[in-house]
């Protein structure tokens, strides 16, 4: 959570953003949103890897034997 002082450095329009965001629950919206779209690609980028690898090492035996 930013510091008061911080949160009055900025200019009038991003305040009520921010209160907007925070008032309405975008910002939790938008946390869990982002952890479940992160949670997804890090899966994904898990399972190609896996599947690179996989396929790899069967070519490799393929091919030696």
């Amino acid at each position: 959570m930013p510091s008061f002082g911080a949160f009055c450095l900025n200019e009038p329009s991003e305040r009520f953003i921010n209160f907007a965001s925070f008032d309405t629950g975008v910002l939790a919206f938008a946390c869990i949103f982002n952890s479940l779209i992160s949670d997804a690609v890090y899966s994904l980028r898990t399972a190609f890897l896996f599947t690179a690898f996989l396929a790899t090492s069967i070519s490799n035996l393929i091919r030696s034997g």
